[in-house]
Formats: C-alpha cells, structure tokens, sequence
C-alpha cells in the first residue's frame, strides 16, 4: 500500500506537467480523414517516441503502411520475471477538423483553460497515450519493480479502420503476447468487455434522368396520347425516401426489440439484467443528380452500420437486402429496377467480447473501486474499438479511459477533463502494479 500511495503522490504533484504534455501533443497534427492512407501521425509519433525515451522506456517502431511514413511506436517496462504480463494500447491519430469557424478555440492550440486541455484529440485519444504513458513513468521514478513486463502501444489508423491492417492489429501480433490488454479508448471511465461489430452498406435507387421541364408530365396525368410517368422520367430521390424511411424505422425497431445482455448507455440497472439495443443505422452520405436541369437518374446512400458481435455480417446483411427487397416491391418501376445492395463498403470492422470472469477484469475493476471510491460500471462500447485487431491478435482486452461523447470528441470545440485525466493516469499506474505484481507481491 505505501509503494501504491507514493505513486498516486507522484501523479499529484506532477500534474501540471502531465497536462503541459498533453497539450504539447495537441499541437502537433495528426488528422486522419476517415479513409485508408489520409494520415500523417508520423510526427506526432515522433513526439510520441521521445516521451517514452525520457520516460526511461526502449521506444521501438513498427511500420506497416505502404510508404513507410507511419509507425506504431511501442515502449516496454521489464519486469522482473514470473509475473503477468499487460499490453497498454491507444491511438495517435485524430480525426479531421470539422467546421473550423464554428470552434471557439484554435483546434490544434493544445489550451489550457478552467479544468480542461482544449482542442482536436484532447479527449480522443491523445488523453490516454499520455495518460498509459505518465502511469509507467511514475513507477519507474518511483523506483516500482514490477514482475510482469508492461507494454505501451501508441497506434496509427484507428479512425480510418486501418487498425487492422497497419495499426495495432499488426503491431500487437509482433510484439511479445501479453496475458491481458486495455485499449485505452474514450470510455467515460467504464469498463468495455464487448463492442458492436461495425460496417459500411450502400443502396443505389435507380431512376430515369430528364429536362427538369418535363417534370410535370412525370408527377401528373396527360392526355392518353401525351407520354407521362416513367414513360418520361423517374425521380430517383423520390423513388430512394421510401427506403431512408424504412431504415429509419427498421432501427428503432431493432434497437427496442432486439436486447443484448451487456449494451447500454451505462448506468443502472446492471447490463447483465437489462440491456439496450446496439443497433445503429445512420445515413452518412446521399448522392444523387449529375446535371442542375435534369431529374436525378440515381440515387446513392451510404448508411454507417453498428450491429451486435452475436449477428455475422452475412445475417445483417441478408436482413437488409430482404428490408429493401421489401420496400421496393410496392413501387412499380423499383419491382422492374430494383435498388441495389453493396455490404459491406469500405470497411468492415469486427467487435469483440471478453468474458467477464477474466481475472483482467476482475482486477481492473478492484482497482477501480480503490483508487476512485466506487464501483466501476461494466458495459458495452456501442462503437468500435482497436479491441478487436488486439483480440483477433490472440490477447483478452477490454476498453476503458477517460473521454467520452460529452467531451465533444468527432464535433466542434473538443476538450478533456483534467481531473479525469489524472484519475485515469491513477487507475492505469495501479493496475500495472496489481496485475503484473511487485517484488513484495
């Protein structure tokens, strides 16, 4: 106990150069636009790797990228021998700036104002690669010899889906295998044993382009000799709202009568006595029209798609061809042109579930209750996380870190709580203790 106090004395009076660190690496860009090969996280790694040199870590760098330009960086904490050993994982780069003159603040100014550290990444996920960080640096300056080795991770790609392919999927199967993770996500400080599976589908609603002049002979009768409807266009937006209003319904429908045992917004009752539906069906994109004085001859909406890990792609995505199959039969031109179905686009990211009786859990969540005072909430992330490449990799792994949906993160104005980020830094440093053990362990 009084190692583990020195440590959580450490970390109080170091805060303020814990939040100067943070804001630091605010400053330097590390955007990432959503799509395969749009990030440059190489220099805000570069900081990245120097941090952990200081902190008296052996930084390496594992690249998998085409061009080389953007590695993982990974540091490690020997332990002494015979003791479990724990991965620390979480993800550099950021997503776009969003509305640049709606910010109250410069995005990337790393500022530091009333309790918060302000600015793109402040809360996902730059928070917590300085959080795993400061937790090993505070037992190796307090002179803390674990057992078990500790291995930080700071990935690239997160925001693009890449984690699979160039991030901490590919770097977790390189480094040595550890007995349990934490993927240091934005959780709201809860503990994630399960995430949502994670895909992109679109639908083409096909149409008939014509002079926008004509447009009364498409919506309105005509003599029986004067050509009318499809004879002369076919509004494909209007033929496509139908199915968005499907869509809509279909996930209000899934998410009230499909419950899952673990998802939930987090809060009481306990998810293993009630669960909320993971169902997300979000139209992100439409696309339609090729020219302003004609009627759109197609339609393309592209729907982000959050589904249970319980349910294959291949279910889902049967269930949306027969939804839209559905739709379209009450339409005479969509039963002789029927829309088409691509699942999945883009990407397609699996979820994850860790038992709740891994002892990793067990552990995180008394370490909680010690550090914080109170009982940690299990739960479900009803997003997506680099859990699942890390899983896939072989090592149990939960989510849990400081940020969450209230912090701004993916909008306008992002910040981080400093007294979270502290907290965070606290339970990180105590849980490397407890779960890799001490020498007087």
């Amino acid at each position: 106990m009084k190692k583990r106090q020195a440590v959580l004395n450490y970390l109080d009076q170091h805060q303020e150069e814990i939040v100067r660190t943070l804001s630091q690496l605010i400053q330097i860009d590390s955007q990432n636009l959503g799509m395969p090969n749009t990030a440059h996280e190489g220099p805000a790694q570069e900081f990245v790797f120097k941090i952990m040199q200081d902190a008296g870590l052996s930084p390496m760098r594992l690249t998998f990228d085409p061009n080389q330009e953007r590695p993982n960086v990974y540091g490690t904490l020997p332990g002494s021998g015979n003791g479990p050993s724990l991965l620390m994982n979480a993800h550099i780069d950021t997503v776009c700036v969003t509305e640049p003159d709606n910010w109250t603040f410069p995005p990337l100014g790393g500022w530091i104002r009333d309790g918060k550290v302000l600015g793109r990444g402040a809360s996902d996920d730059k928070m917590a690669v300085t959080a795993m960080i400061y937790a090993v640096k505070a037992l190796i300056d307090c002179g803390i010899t674990l057992k078990g080795d500790v291995y930080l991770l700071s990935s690239v790609g997160e925001e693009s889906g890449e984690g699979g392919s160039i991030g901490a999927g590919p770097a977790a199967e390189q480094m040595p295998k550890a007995d349990f993770a934490i993927v240091s996500e934005a959780t709201c400080m809860e503990i994630d044993i399960a995430s949502s599976n994670m895909t992109y589908f679109e639908v083409i609603v096909p149409g008939k382009g014509t002079h926008t002049c004509g447009r009364n002979q498409i919506l309105f009768p005509q003599m029986h000799d004067v050509p009318s409807g499809n004879q002369v266009g076919v509004d494909a937006l209007a033929k496509a709202l139908p199915i968005i209003e499907m869509f809509y319904r279909l996930e209000q429908d899934w998410c009230v009568n499909q419950k899952f045992p673990i998802w939930g917004a987090g809060g009481t009752p306990s998810h293993d006595k009630k669960g909320l539906g993971a169902f997300t069906v979000n139209p992100s994109k439409i696309e339609g029209g090729d020219y302003l004085m004609s009627t759109m001859g197609s339609v393309k909406i592209t729907y982000n798609l959050y589904y249970p890990p319980s349910m294959s792609l291949e279910e889902i995505s049967n269930e949306i061809k027969r939804c839209v199959a559905a739709a379209a039969s009450t339409d005479s031109w969509l039963r002789e042109h029927p829309p088409i179905v691509n699942i999945p686009v883009y990407s397609d990211w699996p979820g994850f579930q860790t038992p709740i009786q891994h002892p990793g859990i067990g552990t995180l969540r008394q370490v909680y209750k010690d550090v914080l005072g109170t009982e940690a909430i299990v739960t479900a992330n009803k997003s997506v996380m680099d859990t699942s490449f890390i899983a896939r990799a072989g090592i149990p792994v939960v989510g849990f870190g400081p940020g969450g949906n209230e912090t701004n993160q993916h909008g306008v104005d992002e910040w981080c709580s400093i007294s979270e980020l502290i907290k965070a830094v606290k339970v990180y440093a105590c849980m490397m203790m407890e779960w890799c053990k001490t020498d007087e362990s």
